[in-house]
């Protein structure tokens, strides 16, 4: 079993987004990889995808899922389920207080931009 501390974790910011990588390949994790990010109001995710599905836990906050050409608007407690190979991306409301999500993937996922660029994302390792 492998506990992984509070102050053990490295913030990397990305656009307005602020990701930790709170269960990865390189922290133990064999299986799933959990992800906690919060974008700040305005912010969002560059558009991309990833050839595993993810889950998306809304903590607090709001803001949109957009998926493909659909968007949807969501807030504390919504989970957002995109498939495997979709584009999307997170945005959070301009003047609120921010998005704080958890997103949930197979361990050893890949992320890829829409034109097929496969983005290294360090807090992923």
């Amino acid at each position: 079993m492998a506990v992984i501390r509070s102050s053990e974790y490295t913030e990397f910011e990305l656009m307005g987004n602020h990701m930790l990588g709170l269960a990865t390949l390189s922290r133990g994790a064999k299986e799933v990889a959990v992800w906690r990010g919060r974008t700040e109001p305005g912010a969002k995710t560059p558009l991309h995808y990833h050839d595993h599905e993810e889950v998306i836990v809304i903590l607090s906050g709001s803001g949109k899922v957009k998926v493909e050409e659909d968007e949807v608007a969501v807030s504390s407690g919504d989970v957002a389920i995109v498939p495997p190979h979709v584009r999307h991306e997170l945005s959070a409301d301009e003047g609120g207080e921010g998005i704080d999500a958890i997103a949930v993937l197979l361990a050893g996922t890949k992320t890829y931009l829409p034109d097929g660029q496969e983005l290294d994302l360090p807090w992923a390792a």
